[in-house]
């Protein structure tokens, strides 16, 4: 059955994987903002980078503002997930 929780007890998350066409000298700054927000670059060529980022979706709408002025190949993104903090069943 579907309960209704308040915003307090809930907790949210979203995943975006983004791709993003580098070079040498903007590696170092396209890294930063990526971990600016917590993120991870978790696979990188000489080209490009993919990143994760786990976090709300106004965090990740940022970013990828951040982001817009290099050259982004590719997102996925999952979408907001929730779960209920406290004993009972989301």
């Amino acid at each position: 059955h579907c309960v209704k929780h308040d915003e307090q007890s809930l907790l949210s998350k979203e995943l975006a994987l983004i791709k993003i066409k580098i070079t040498n000298e903007i590696f170092f700054e396209v890294s930063n903002a990526i971990q600016h927000v917590d993120g991870q670059v978790i696979d990188k060529a000489d080209d490009y980078v993919i990143a994760s980022i786990v976090s709300n979706s106004q965090t990740i709408d940022w970013v990828l503002r951040v982001l817009g002025q290099f050259e982004i190949t590719e997102i996925m993104r999952t979408g907001q997930i929730v779960m209920v903090r406290d004993n009972s069943n989301t």
